[in-house]
């Protein structure tokens, strides 16, 4: 299973989307999945390193408003296959504020059925041809706060797309913003200590009127199609600079040039990687760079790999850092998991009992030990 991936569809966006595809690797997502909708220039050939290696998956999907299908057919082929699932445009970038990883932010929101992200609109700074350069360079200015969302979904508890900005969810779920409050539409009281959306909604004035070439990709009532004067207005807006993703550029330029390879090596080893490669690879970090890095190794694979060994390793570099309550809270959450499964659970109280000779409590361990002995 992947644990975080994108889902967009795009048209005719070739000049910035090697930024944006390089961008969501680099920041930790898995792979990116394309609907390609009618480009001049075909995705597969603007993308074609990407593709190879597998980090970018290219699908077609001809016909006009065909965002909510591209979404709704993702959905259903992907829902078992994928863990979380970002529904953005090619012009939306998500900042991570306090975590380098995704996968960090996206941990915390585990018990719900999506996280709703808010945006930041930026203005064209002044810029009326295309600049030279990112995107993430040539555009720092925020000219407001907008109280949309964009989501990042738990694939299982999505029951249908609502629209391009939420989900309806099955019964028990439901999504939040980044401070978990509820958030049952498409907007929201805006805020962004956490995380962000960089919207890149304008650009310069050659970019915008290539967007309302384009059309939309959704269907809106009452619109027939982008304004100019529109753009007109925000160029007048005074703003206040962002720098929050800056901070990204150095190694977004590393996988501008070298991503598909990067991100594809990271793929490999996370997601196709046996039992027992990983064990073997956490003994050596475990040896070569002590415990942390090793639990911060096995705490990141074993977001593809639910694995009862893993787990139990974790569990016992734990007792040899001396992390008394994280021991007995993974191996409880173990015991109650496969409480109906007598060979896993005597293989959980095996390494229990080592955990508490670890911790320097040996009545305890020698207590299961003759439960075992006499089960």
């Amino acid at each position: 299973m992947l644990y975080c991936v994108v889902c967009a569809i795009v048209k005719d966006e070739d000049k910035n989307l090697r930024e944006w595809v390089s961008y969501h690797l680099m920041i930790g997502f898995d792979k990116i999945f394309i609907f390609d909708n009618g480009s001049v220039n075909p995705v597969r050939d603007v993308l074609c390193d990407y593709v190879s290696t597998g980090v970018v998956v290219v699908h077609d999907l001809s016909g006009s408003g065909m965002q909510l299908t591209a979404y709704a057919s993702f959905i259903k082929e992907f829902r078992a296959l994928v863990r979380w699932c970002a529904f953005i445009d090619v012009d939306e970038f998500i900042v991570p504020i306090q975590d380098n990883d995704i996968k960090d932010v996206l941990d915390r929101y585990e018990n719900f059925g999506g996280l709703g992200i808010s945006w930041k609109m930026f203005g064209s700074c002044g810029h009326m041809k295309r600049p030279d350069g990112n995107v993430v360079d040539a555009y720092k200015c925020v000219i407001g706060l907008d109280f949309h969302i964009k989501t990042i979904a738990r694939m299982k508890c999505v029951d249908h797309v609502a629209s391009p900005h939420h989900f309806a969810y099955r019964e028990g779920k439901f999504c939040v913003n980044e401070h978990g409050i509820p958030v049952f539409g498409a907007k929201s009281y805006h805020t962004s200590d956490i995380i962000q959306i960089n919207h890149y909604y304008y650009k310069s004035q050659q970019d915008y009127e290539d967007k309302m070439a384009r059309g939309f990709v959704t269907p809106v009532a009452g619109a027939v199609g982008y304004d100019l004067n529109c753009f007109y207005r925000q160029a007048n807006v005074t703003g206040s600079v962002d720098n929050s993703i800056t901070r990204f550029n150095p190694l977004l330029r590393r996988y501008e040039r070298l991503g598909h390879v990067l991100a594809g090596d990271r793929l490999r080893e996370q997601v196709e990687a046996t039992e027992s490669q990983i064990l073997k690879k956490a003994q050596h970090v475990l040896m070569e760079q002590g415990g942390e890095a090793a639990l911060a190794y096995l705490a990141n694979v074993s977001r593809y790999h639910d694995s009862v060994m893993i787990r139990l390793a974790m569990v016992q570099i734990l007792a040899g850092e001396g992390r008394r309550e994280e021991v007995l809270a993974e191996a409880g959450r173990l015991l109650a998991r496969f409480s109906g499964d007598v060979g896993v659970c005597e293989e959980v109280y095996r390494v229990l009992a080592f955990a508490y000779r670890a911790l320097g409590l040996p009545a305890q361990a020698q207590s299961i030990e003759m439960m075992l002995a006499h089960a």
